[in-house]
């Protein structure tokens, strides 16, 4: 059984996901879709190489998401 979770949904002309399905790591299923909510799949090799890699994807992730809120904190504090 194939794992689904690769499976999200998103517009359909945003820069990111043009970039990505351009290098082939992304594809779409046939059909009509909404342009709001289509589906997107990423592809076997680079779904594996993610799963490999998820650690290190998930430190970067909360590394950006602290750097973010620092930054908020900065702005909102009183000067």
């Amino acid at each position: 059984m194939k794992d689904t979770s690769r499976s999200f949904f998103t517009y359909v002309n945003i820069p990111p996901v043009s970039t990505l399905m351009g290098k082939g790591l992304l594809y779409t299923p046939g059909g009509s879709h909404h342009r709001e909510h289509y589906p997107f799949t990423i592809d076997d090799f680079a779904w594996e190489e993610l799963l490999k890699r998820k650690d290190e994807f998930l430190e970067k992730q909360a590394n950006c998401e602290h750097q973010d809120e620092e930054q908020y904190k900065k702005q909102r504090s009183p000067r």
